[in-house]
């Protein structure tokens, strides 16, 4: 597949697509000089990249996403709960660290986003531990009774 064929079904710029080689986004095409090809992959990764940034991840965490999508360590959606990724804390604002607190990176474990009901999330890093159930089993009632005092 030529780059014009990608730019086609894409809607990504030569320029675009270039740049995002550059930040190891995509896979370098095959061949040399004039003769590079391009494969579906690289068309289905771009489409994927459009979907990440309409979801207003940046760059940076969109790389970060693919790598983790690559290598497994995301998972799809499991029966009747909807897991989503977090971003690692080395993305989030200061805004948000403030109330979040220091996060440290473990090997083997990520984020994620659990919808609960519209409007509510729950965040955790996965897997828990047998303490941290043990935690929120003891403080789940008052958790709830707390979430009902904010109702409108």
């Amino acid at each position: 597949m030529t780059i014009h064929e990608v730019m086609e079904a894409t809607g990504f710029s030569r320029r675009t697509i270039y740049y995002y080689i550059q930040l190891g986004l995509l896979p370098p095409p095959k061949g040399k000089g004039k003769r590079f090809e391009y494969s579906e992959e690289h068309v289905e990764r771009l489409k994927r990249i459009r979907k990440l940034q309409a979801s207003r991840y940046s760059l940076k965490e969109i790389k970060w996403i693919l790598e983790n999508e690559d290598s497994g360590v995301i998972q799809e959606k499991q029966e009747e709960m909807v897991f989503e990724l977090m971003t690692p804390p080395e993305f989030h604002s200061t805004k948000q660290k403030k109330y979040a607190g220091p996060v440290e990176s473990i090997p083997g474990e990520s984020w994620r986003r659990w919808i609960l009901a519209p409007g509510v999330e729950l965040h955790f890093r996965w897997p828990l531990s047998e303490q941290t159930l043990k935690e929120l089993e003891s403080r789940w009632n008052d958790i709830f009774q707390q979430l009902k005092g904010g109702i409108r």
